[in-house]
């Protein structure tokens, strides 16, 4: 049978970011907290919609988590979020927690860890095989506007890709933006590995399609330097 893996949370932290979150037909998605601790965890989960949502909908959810428990979110299921990608930060105050996110496109499901850092320079060290459309996400961490560059490690250094080179990186505005999808559609980009830099704090992720007979697309997130 077809599998596909992520790595295991080796500790908990009190903040996760997951950037390749979306609200579609066909789409399911959730966030499992695990509260490890001898202690509950009052836990916010700030999302970040591409446009605004209804009236019913809020930005920042807050639940209780109680020591040794886990509690699974339905993040579709939220009233009124609005359809979409979007992006989502768990905070857990003081209290360590472990959060995943479950996402199923199309019959396919991809589980993924959320980022714990942000960085301004992020890997992909894995060169590509093939051209891909939206083959990266980045996140804007920060207030502030920015832009981003790709680069491919060639023989002789860094190779700026054609067409990826300042691209425009909005700050978010009262939670909606802030996010974008960067197509990796030149020949340069397959065979090397890559790098991300930003003027801003980023969160880079790597969508990729999967192998063998599995629909649809994986996601991992890039190395932060």
């Amino acid at each position: 049978s077809d599998l596909s893996m992520t790595l295991a949370a080796p500790s908990s932290d009190t903040r996760w970011i997951f950037v390749d979150g979306e609200k579609g037909g066909g789409v399911g998605e959730s966030i499992t907290l695990l509260n490890p601790s001898s202690q509950p965890a009052s836990v916010s989960v700030q999302i970040f919609t591409a446009q605004s949502g209804g009236p019913g909908f809020n930005n920042t959810q807050q639940y209780d988590v109680p020591e040794g428990a886990v509690l699974k979110i339905d993040i579709n299921g939220l009233d009124s979020i609005p359809t979409g990608r979007h992006s989502i930060i768990v905070d857990s105050g003081t209290v360590g927690i472990v959060a995943e996110q479950v996402i199923t496109r199309g019959g396919a499901t991809t589980v993924t860890q959320g980022s714990r850092v942000t960085s301004r320079r992020w890997w992909v060290p894995t060169p590509l095989r093939t051209a891909a459309n939206g083959a990266l996400v980045v996140s804007n961490q920060t207030g502030t506007d920015g832009t981003v560059s790709v680069k491919a490690l060639g023989p002789g250094g860094l190779i700026p890709l054609a067409g990826l080179q300042n691209i425009a990186l909005k700050a978010s505005d009262n939670f909606v933006g802030g996010t974008i999808d960067l197509d990796l559609s030149q020949a340069d980009a397959v065979g090397l590995p890559l790098v991300i830099d930003s003027t801003v704090d980023v969160v880079v992720l790597r969508r990729l399609p999967r192998g063998g007979s599995l629909k649809g697309r994986t996601a991992a997130l890039a190395l932060p330097e």
